[in-house]
């Protein structure tokens, strides 16, 4: 397991009957699963940097890495639900940054 080798783990995604799924694994610790309502959209360009981007922000005023992810992702749910029905550009489109 990658957790037992120092380094904390935040694996985000799995879709799944309308629910995603983040596993956070911190050193010694069971991995912790994180589920989060999905947001259907094609509006998702940017997802992955924005929830990272939030999650270093928690992380940079000492919020505790489970309670930091769990905020990055309410974070990015927002955004994915404010941007759902853009129509930007042409395929997948933006995440909003508004």
């Amino acid at each position: 397991m990658l957790s037992r080798l120092g380094p904390a783990v935040v694996l985000t995604g799995g879709v799944s009957s309308g629910t995603c799924t983040d596993w956070v694994a911190e050193p010694g610790e069971e991995p912790v699963a994180l589920r989060h309502a999905a947001v259907e959209t094609t509006s998702d360009h940017g997802t992955g940097c924005t929830f990272s981007a939030a999650l270093t922000v928690h992380l940079a005023h000492r919020v505790p890495l489970t309670v930091a992810v769990r905020r990055a992702a309410t974070y990015t749910a927002a955004q994915l639900q404010l941007s759902r029905h853009w129509g930007l550009g042409r395929g997948r489109g933006p995440i909003a940054h508004t």
